[in-house]
């Protein structure tokens, strides 16, 4: 699934420079990225860098709060069943009595 969208976004990204291209729209956006200082590149590229990290970490932060979630979950389960276990073994010791 990992490879499949990752094949359709760099699709899109070549589908949309060729279309830019024959409109004549490429060149001045490359003439534009050619007179900004190194610096200034610099600082685009360390944006684009920190959006994508923290998108990326977000995304491995709910998997992992979700798989505690469903840990706890489980849990309470667990107790809810014991609990009602509890209640029968003493009903039916009540029952006998």
């Amino acid at each position: 699934m990992k490879r499949k969208k990752r094949s359709l976004f760099l699709i899109g990204v070549i589908l949309t420079l060729f279309v830019l291209q024959q409109f004549h729209l490429l060149g001045p956006v490359i003439v534009q990225i050619e007179n900004l200082p190194w610096w200034g590149i610099m600082v685009v590229l360390g944006i684009l860098f920190s959006g994508y990290q923290a998108f990326t970490l977000s995304r491995k932060d709910k998997a992992i709060d979700d798989k505690w979630v469903e840990e706890q979950g489980n849990v309470y389960i667990k107790r809810m069943e014991m609990e009602k276990a509890k209640r029968q073994a003493k009903e039916t010791t009540d029952a006998i009595h």
